[in-house]
């Protein structure tokens, strides 16, 4: 085992990698980088409409059911949007919290942490039509990937890239962000 700091700093990591995984649009959490105040409260009244009873997605209560049925969303809160099923720990995620105002972030968990997993489970409450007020929920276990995905003999080394606006010309404006070598 390495250092334990490194290494719980490197559990965080891992733990804003998978929730940046579930995120449905890259905008997510970010709708304070809307082009204005008026622009970001609309487009989240949309989504509030929009996400009602799709319970496919994970955020706002709305997602899961009516308010008569005990889902209310806190409209104080940003609508943030998951869907768990893209949990994939072994694959990086890449997130661009500012818009054009800072590089990309890519949140790729060190090999010592993601190699120990095996499987990929999601836990989380089955309310049945009783809304979750529910006197005795059912605890659901759903296995979003049941194995590790095999090692590959041969790693080919994976380059991701952004486009940049102030880079036209050679290559296309593409500029090379990092090597990452991985077997999934």
């Amino acid at each position: 085992m390495y250092d334990q700091t490194v290494h719980l700093l490197d559990l965080c990591i891992l733990s804003y990698h998978l929730h940046a995984q579930t995120l449905i649009w890259p905008l997510d959490p970010y709708y304070e980088s809307s082009a204005s105040e008026e622009h970001r409260v609309e487009f989240m009244n949309v989504l509030r409409t929009w996400c009602k009873g799709v319970k496919s997605l994970h955020g706002p209560g709305s997602c899961q059911g009516s308010v008569e049925q005990g889902w209310a969303a806190n409209d104080l809160l940003d609508p943030v949007f998951g869907d768990y099923t893209r949990l994939y720990p072994w694959r990086p995620t890449f997130t661009r919290p500012d818009g054009q105002n800072e590089p990309w972030i890519i949140y790729d968990t060190p090999q010592e942490i993601t190699r120990r997993i095996g499987k990929v489970c999601m836990v989380q409450y089955d309310f049945g039509d009783d809304g979750p007020y529910s006197p005795s929920p059912l605890v659901k276990l759903t296995v979003i990937h049941q194995n590790h995905p095999p090692p590959h003999l041969k790693c080919q080394p994976t380059t991701y890239c952004t486009v940049s606006k102030e880079e036209p010309g050679a290559s296309m404006g593409i500029r090379r962000r990092r090597n990452i070598i991985h077997g999934a």
